[in-house]
């Protein structure tokens, strides 16, 4: 969720942080849906256009392990 709307087919720089660890990855989206939620926030839908090897090997591992114990959240920050 976000603060503000961001426009469909923005391409956005994201940097998310992968709990439990120091780990970062680095990708590049494009928002495809935005949905203004009543507390006057937005969920923002955003399809991955650009991801390194490294960086999606990197997810790939947090979310199987965050599907072994449920407990997994990502913190996104936009990059500029």
């Amino acid at each position: 969720m976000v603060d503000k709307r961001l426009a469909q087919e923005t391409l956005l720089d994201l940097d998310l942080e992968l709990p439990g660890s120091k780990r970062r990855v680095a990708i590049s989206g494009r928002v495809v849906r935005v949905k203004e939620l009543e507390n006057g926030r937005f969920e923002t839908a955003i399809r991955v256009v650009e991801m390194p090897a490294r960086e999606q090997r990197l997810l790939s591992e947090f979310i199987r392990s965050a599907e072994a114990d449920r407990t997994g959240q990502l913190e996104v920050t936009v990059g500029k």
